[in-house]
């Protein structure tokens, strides 16, 4: 029996209501794509710049024999980040209306850190020459600083970027660029700049010059970042999705981030659980690449065996998000963080082997491809599924505050457990350090799960840290259900 088509029962008004219902998802859908694209590339100046300096020129100076102290000292670089919730606030409440309220910190920080990029490449080989740690971490905590304040506004844009059911996009994109940035930062510059592989693999005739020096490249990346920060500044409009009311003062906010935080007893617990989720796994990562270099190991042959990982990386980052099912990311993090002791414990007992001249240079090939390939697989899920659950219990009253905070006690719990350990190694042995890294970390996870499980069944409701009074950003109640209805759909 044929059905009949039943639009011919519907009123004129509601045929063309349900006409632009379905265009208006074409719309967002498109566009969507686009706000996507872009997020991409804003995260990507970010990615290069982090691995330059917490890769590269930090290979560079292990290949100068610089001491387990100056590590300890390099590894205040990333600390904006893990204090950027002081500045989050600022940008709930302090913007330029006309310009845009994530545009207003977007571009003079992007601005800043291009020109400083640009200005230490004419210094940086002497500074890495002279071993000039001190110097080398006062430029790149600065440069780290401008981009924190960027990423406190990227963090947030995401909520209103995009629709709710693309949130998980946001995250794979943030992966693909942390992966992107590493290829470009890290190992474009390592072989571009070895004279070996460019007559190997580049040149037709011998050369004794590289391709590409650090200094040409960071005067390259400087610039490319000031051309990306002028089409952001002059080529796109910010339009928000929610109607925000002024707060009257800037304490109100920090109160609500600080106090509210504090009082809501399930985001207590996350950012409890955030940042020691991985402190049991620092002692070991923080190390093993100074342990290669040390024995040995060149930093182009690191930076070839990272490549191999890769294409596994994309491909996890890409096809995840399409498996990730909202109010399953606690379960998702919990099974993943598990699954790391494998790749961990395998890392350790793979730079001991080596340190004992018990692996050959095939072999450590083969076990480094192996071990860095299910770690950052298994590390690109955990974060995705940790940037979902963060962007749905997002309070849309202060998005900035909400979303940085959560970062920054997370970038917090992993920076000060490298820091300890970096400075610990003059006093205890580092696969000790290891050891009571992997007990600690079992244990916090036995004791935290079944409390955080809860966590998966609660909604964005249950994780507002503002009261309703008008001294405080708020989202119209029409755009509020709004939201919560596409959410649930």
């Amino acid at each position: 029996m044929e059905i009949e088509n039943e639009d011919h029962l519907k009123s004129p008004s509601e045929l063309e209501k349900q006409k632009e219902e379905k265009m208006n998802e074409a719309e967002g859908s498109s566009s969507d794509l686009v706000n996507i694209l872009l997020l991409f590339l804003l995260y990507l100046v970010q990615t290069v710049s982090l691995s330059v300096f917490l890769e590269t020129i930090q290979l560079y100076l292990m290949e100068k024999k610089i001491s387990t102290n100056d590590l300890g000292i390099l590894s205040f670089i990333p600390y904006p980040f893990s204090f950027k919730f002081l500045i989050a606030p600022l940008t709930d409440i302090y913007f330029f209306k006309k310009f845009g309220r994530k545009k207003s910190y977007v571009v003079p920080s992007q601005y800043i850190a291009g020109i400083v990029t640009i200005i230490f490449s004419f210094k940086v080989e002497q500074l890495i020459e002279e071993r000039q740690v001190v110097a080398i971490t006062i430029i790149g905590f600065l440069i780290v600083f401008c981009i924190s304040i960027q990423d406190i506004a990227l963090d947030s844009w995401l909520v209103t970027l995009v629709r709710p059911e693309n949130y998980v996009w946001g995250g794979a994109c943030f992966y693909l660029a942390i992966y992107s940035g590493g290829l470009i930062g890290f190992n474009m510059v390592i072989h571009f700049g070895d004279v070996e592989f460019c007559n190997k693999y580049i040149y037709s005739t011998p050369q004794t010059t590289p391709l590409l020096t650090l200094p040409t490249f960071l005067a390259i990346f400087g610039a490319s970042i000031l051309i990306i920060t002028f089409i952001l500044h002059f080529f796109k409009t910010e339009k928000s999705a929610l109607e925000l009311k002024q707060p009257k003062s800037v304490r109100d906010i920090y109160q609500a981030m600080v106090c509210g935080s504090f009082r809501n007893k399930n985001v207590l617990l996350f950012l409890v659980f955030v940042f020691f989720h991985y402190s049991g796994f620092m002692a070991h990562e923080s190390t093993e690449t100074f342990r290669l270099v040390t024995k040995g190991l060149k930093k182009e042959t690191i930076s070839e065996l990272s490549l191999y990982s890769l294409p596994f990386q994309i491909i996890v980052a890409l096809t995840f998000p399409n498996f990730v099912k909202l109010g399953s990311e606690i379960k998702i993090m919990l099974v993943l963080l598990l699954l790391l002791f494998i790749p961990s414990v395998g890392g350790l007992y793979m730079v001991n082997q080596y340190e004992n001249d018990q692996l050959t240079q095939s072999e450590l090939a083969w076990y480094y491809v192996t071990i860095s390939t299910i770690g950052t697989s298994l590390g690109v899920i955990l974060g995705i599924a940790y940037q979902v659950f963060g962007t749905r219990a997002a309070d849309l009253r202060a998005t900035s505050t909400y979303i940085t905070f959560q970062n920054a006690i997370n970038n917090l719990g992993k920076a000060t457990s490298k820091s300890l350990v970096l400075f610990s190694l003059d006093i205890i042995p580092v696969n000790t350090l290891c050891y009571i890294g992997y007990a600690v970390q079992m244990s916090f996870i036995i004791l935290i799960s079944k409390p955080l499980l809860r966590l998966d069944g609660l909604q964005r409701e249950d994780f507002k840290i503002t009261d309703d009074d008008e001294n405080l950003p708020s989202t119209s109640p029409s755009l509020e259900e709004e939201e919560r209805k596409r959410m649930l759909t």
